[in-house]
């Protein structure tokens, strides 16, 4: 049962984190002692938020969100027109949003927000240091791709990959790439979540 706080947040942020996914982060947060989660792809912040209001109710852990807020970075390897909602977007705008959500939401000392590509952002992280990743950056077939190859060895085994917007033709080959490594631990139309072998 999720809190009201965490109820709060799916109602009141922008972004697709929907109740089946708050719940499978708080499931498999659970069982983690101080859980390092990522999070490529943040938007407004709603999942990320979820996760830092998940880990403050635990006590411990932070929650690592990774987004540049940048028109350049959406259209990377895309040609989807479905790029053009994004690109419609007060971007500057939304970051600033979603750093008003820390604050307002008190989650500053459980998430830590950084605005810079993914690429450069997997520099940061370890080898098997992260307990969860959630993947919603770039879907293109090349960036989508990239995370996974990238964020793969930095993910514990046994740690979990949440990984958005299966239903899109072009996160496929990424898909595959989990499988290869990992075991399908849940699935929806929109998003699986893997455990790392």
């Amino acid at each position: 049962m999720l809190s009201p706080k965490v109820q709060a947040a799916l109602i009141d942020i922008s972004g697709w984190c929907n109740q089946d996914k708050a719940e499978l982060f708080a499931s498999h947060l659970t069982n983690m002692y101080s859980p390092l989660c990522v999070e490529i792809g943040v938007f407004a912040g709603r999942s990320l938020i979820i996760l830092g209001l998940l880990l403050k109710e635990k006590g411990r852990g932070i929650a690592v969100g990774i987004d540049n807020w940048s028109k350049t970075a959406i259209v990377e390897g895309n040609e989807s027109k479905d790029m053009k909602w994004y690109l419609d977007k007060d971007l500057e705008a939304i970051y600033q949003t979603c750093l008003k959500y820390v604050i307002d939401y008190e989650v500053e000392n459980y998430c830590s927000v950084l605005r810079l590509d993914s690429y450069r952002g997997a520099n940061i992280f370890g080898y098997e240091s992260i307990d969860l990743l959630h993947i919603d950056g770039n879907h293109s077939e090349k960036i989508s791709c990239r995370d996974v190859e990238l964020f793969l060895p930095k993910v514990k085994r046994q740690g979990v990959i949440v990984f958005d917007d299966i239903n899109w033709g072009t996160t496929k080959k990424a898909q595959a790439l989990l499988a290869k490594n990992c075991i399908l631990d849940y699935q929806t139309s929109h998003f699986a979540a893997y455990i790392k072998n």
